[in-house]
């Protein structure tokens, strides 16, 4: 029986049948260090606030600012987990209402499996930036990690209350449902994601979640390995 890859996370719970394709999670670095380069098109508001978030700091604060979230994501490029988190507790000191230094700061802590320690740093992100998608989305993937189905899902439910076409939540709500053995509302979670990803032209994940959507139709309901 082989564990269910959520993120880069083995859940104690598994499918009953094989599948072998990795899951579309953002637990995965080379999205981690995609998100750090891309901070105020990924935070879900309006565009003159995402403006207003940029326009408050001085150029030189602008230079500061990306200078150590460089240092950081090549530290974690890097697997320097501990000093990117030194990077980033320097990045909130000196810009204390930073949602994504936050957001990222939860990721570095997930990855050295501070779960409660990670979900702690989103909330605040979400403190300071209330329609932050990727956030929830992160904190559902914690609780994943954890087990705790319920929890995620209300989590996964929140980033898409805020995007409703935000795929990898869409598909990590699927996961979470059939591993509360909705099976049911599972695929139907799936196949939201499908269609969200053939809008984008994302081919790769298409062809991924077609191939998980029919090894799963034609499976058992999930149990405990």
């Amino acid at each position: 029986m082989n564990p269910l890859i959520f993120g880069n996370m083995k859940f104690k719970q598994s499918f009953k049948l094989n599948i072998s394709n990795k899951p579309l999670g953002y637990f995965t670095l080379g999205t981690l260090i995609t998100v750090a380069t891309s901070f105020y098109s990924l935070v879900v508001v309006p565009q003159a606030q995402a403006r207003q978030l940029v326009a408050i700091l001085s150029e030189q604060e602008k230079a500061e600012r990306a200078q150590l979230i460089q240092t950081a994501n090549s530290q974690m490029g890097e697997g320097k987990f501990a000093a990117a988190e030194t990077s980033l507790r320097e990045l909130l000191k000196k810009f204390p209402r930073d949602a994504f230094g936050y957001y990222q700061l939860g990721n570095v802590l997930a990855r050295q499996n501070r779960s409660e320690d990670a979900i702690a740093q989103y909330q605040q992100a979400l403190k300071y930036n209330p329609r932050y998608a990727v956030a929830y989305n992160a904190i559902g993937l914690t609780y994943g990690s954890l087990s705790q189905w319920d929890e995620a899902a209300s989590q996964f439910r929140k980033a898409l209350e805020i995007n409703p076409n935000y795929g990898d939540a869409m598909y990590n709500l699927g996961q979470v449902l059939w591993q509360g053995n909705y099976r049911e509302d599972a695929i139907a979670s799936f196949e939201k994601a499908l269609k969200i990803f053939k809008a984008e032209k994302r081919d790769e994940k298409v062809r991924r979640i077609e191939k998980t959507i029919e090894q799963l139709k034609k499976g058992d309901d999930p149990g405990i390995s």
